[in-house]
């Protein structure tokens, strides 16, 4: 399939002549010379189960921390953002599907975990984000990527669906320190239409807090899949987690395979007064407006924020709010 050295893959076991990868809930059953539904984890004979895209990436930029999105972890701050090929959902709306499509090894340039933070420290960056497709599917190199920069003392993010098996996923959370989780729908049969299922994204989100790191949630209003009744269990059980943590409500844009027109605004804003019942930090994403953070002890706007832009700040080097000296849950440092 490839002459591209490959890297040997974790979290898979033989099943008679067929190897069963244990990587992702889809547990995909794979016959000699196929790949998972990601399309990136080969049965290669004789070697077992490969990951094709191990030191290949397919994107790199420096993006603004808020574009990830991030709103409560170091705000104003940028960060150098990568990604490769493959995903372990088929969202029909997806955004990135030129990546998340990817069969086979992506022919993209090789790094290594050194050069991820050689390039880091160069831009003068303090933190990587692993986005644009499904960083799971990019376990092996992730994992080793995330101790390398943490010796050298900076901090890695996920942009992720949070389809990952039980195991895998409590060696990775340690090593994490931020990240946004898609919570995509709040039924099974929602995320059956997605190719996915719920209960893993939502153990994944449990198993990042208990590990202490800073997570966000968005959730795209997808037209013909985002139910008023199902948001609201949703809500709930963020809530029932932690009030605190941050939810977006991203405006859905007609792409790839849904044709549906835009999420109309005044939903959205319904949707969002729905949330705030329960959740403290609530906002609208892919929306040409400003988005404030209060302080939620004086009201006095401690983060105002044009598209990605972060235009104002009031809070100290430990973010206390400048008018009241409250400490805010918004993590500058």
């Amino acid at each position: 399939m490839t002459t591209r050295p490959v890297r040997p893959a974790l979290w898979w076991r033989y099943e008679a002549d067929k190897i069963r990868c244990l990587l992702c809930p889809h547990a995909c059953l794979l016959e000699t010379g196929n790949v998972g539904l990601c399309g990136v984890r080969h049965h290669k004979s004789p070697t077992g189960l490969v990951s094709l895209t191990d030191r290949t990436f397919l994107s790199l930029a420096v993006d603004p921390v808020e574009k990830k999105p991030l709103y409560h972890w170091r705000p104003g701050t940028r960060i150098l953002s990568l990604g490769t090929g493959g995903c372990n959902l088929s969202c029909p709306f997806c955004q990135n599907h030129e990546l998340a499509l990817w069969r086979g090894s992506p022919p993209g340039e090789e790094i290594t975990p050194e050069q991820v933070a050689e390039e880091t420290e160069k831009e003068k960056l303090r933190a990587v984000a692993f986005t644009y497709n499904e960083p799971i599917v990019w376990y092996e190199f992730i994992l080793d990527a995330a101790r390398e920069l943490r010796s050298r003392g900076i901090a890695v993010v996920m942009v992720t669906n949070g389809q990952i098996s039980l195991a895998p996923a409590a060696l990775l959370a340690p090593l994490i320190d931020a990240a946004n989780v898609d919570l995509k729908a709040f039924s099974e049969d929602g995320y059956q239409r997605l190719g996915g299922h719920l209960k893993p994204t939502l153990d994944f989100i449990e198993t990042l807090l208990g590990q202490h790191c800073h997570v966000e949630v968005t959730h795209l209003l997808v037209p013909g899949l985002s139910e008023e009744g199902e948001f609201r269990q949703l809500v709930h059980w963020i809530a029932s987690l932690d009030r605190a943590v941050p939810l977006h409500i991203t405006r859905y844009f007609p792409r790839h395979l849904w044709h549906a027109p835009p999420t109309d605004i005044e939903r959205m804003k319904r949707f969002a007064a729905i949330a705030k019942e329960e959740l403290q930090r609530v906002y609208l994403g892919n929306l040409q407006k400003q988005e404030k953070t209060r302080c939620l002890h004086c009201g006095h706007d401690i983060v105002v924020r044009e598209e990605y832009n972060v235009v104002a700040m009031e809070l100290d080097t430990l973010g206390k709010c400048l008018r009241c000296g409250t400490q805010s849950d918004v993590i500058v440092v």
